[in-house]
């Protein structure tokens, strides 16, 4: 168990290296936030095309998955000249970087703990499930890294919104997994209460926990709990630094979230059994 941790943690540190800019511009990056009258919003969207996407997807559509994938997938594009700038400007807050560390955690971390329950379990099929899957590119990356096919994993995609799960399903086909995925339209609460107990043996929640209270996040929790199998392993996140609040909630319009502390969510995952 020391030796699985021990990996994590350097998995962990390798994802998250170089994630928080300079003082000087974590400081700029908060005085835009605070700017009165949205004008920091306003300056996003002048000057940043994707920016200006992330806005949208989640500060109005309420599309947080969706503009998640704008922030995993960005890159510099020097012919956008001045917006190429300003999408590399407002696209390498901590917020926006931390969204590509997570990401990079996510696969690496998939592939290690796939690796080592597929030693553990001989020719058994692996169960997973992402739960509020959204396009669940990272996870199924994971799995495709160690050239898991439809034999040897099932993947359960478990979200409500059906644009999410047919990004999803868009994934597995291009990563060559499509066989091994299953979608199912519902709410967290809706899949926990009808699934079997002691199924699964990886269930990932990464990137969802933001945005539950304490009472709601508890009742996943220990429903994920009895869910997996024993030795099984619940890969999770919660946004935890208010280093950058101004900025990602003042001028990016990101949904309001609930931030946790480590032993705040560690403390949550003991409660429910863990």
């Amino acid at each position: 168990m020391d030796t699985v941790k021990e990996r994590l943690e350097a998995i962990l540190a390798e994802a998250t290296a170089n994630v928080w800019p300079s003082p000087r511009m974590l400081a700029f990056y908060n005085w835009v936030g605070r700017l009165p009258l949205k004008l920091g919003t306003l300056m996003m969207l002048l000057a940043s095309p994707d920016s200006a996407q992330v806005i949208y997807l989640a500060g109005v559509k309420g599309r947080t998955d969706a503009a998640l994938q704008v922030l995993y997938h960005y890159h510099f594009r020097w012919w956008r000249l001045w917006w190429g700038l300003g999408d590399a400007l407002f696209l390498n807050a901590a917020n926006a970087r931390s969204v590509r560390s997570r990401g990079r955690f996510v696969r690496m971390a998939a592939s290690y703990l796939l690796r080592g329950l597929a030693t553990a379990n001989g020719h058994n099929i692996l169960r997973l499930v992402s739960l509020g899957s959204g396009s669940a590119s990272q996870l199924l990356q994971g799995a495709a890294d160690n050239g898991f096919g439809e034999t040897r994993v099932r993947v359960v995609l478990v979200d409500r919104d059906g644009r999410a799960l047919k990004a999803g399903v868009a994934n597995a086909m291009r990563m060559g997994v499509a066989g091994a995925v299953t979608i199912c339209k519902k709410t967290i609460g809706e899949y926990l209460r009808e699934s079997d107990k002691a199924w699964a043996h990886v269930i990932e929640m990464v990137g969802l926990a933001d945005y539950f209270d304490d009472e709601r996040l508890q009742e996943y929790l220990s429903g994920i709990y009895q869910a997996l199998i024993p030795g099984g392993c619940l890969m999770c996140a919660n946004i935890s630094s208010k280093r950058e609040f101004a900025y990602a909630h003042g001028a990016a319009c990101w949904p309001a979230m609930f931030y946790r502390t480590r032993e705040e969510l560690v403390g949550m995952l003991v409660k429910a059994g863990f």
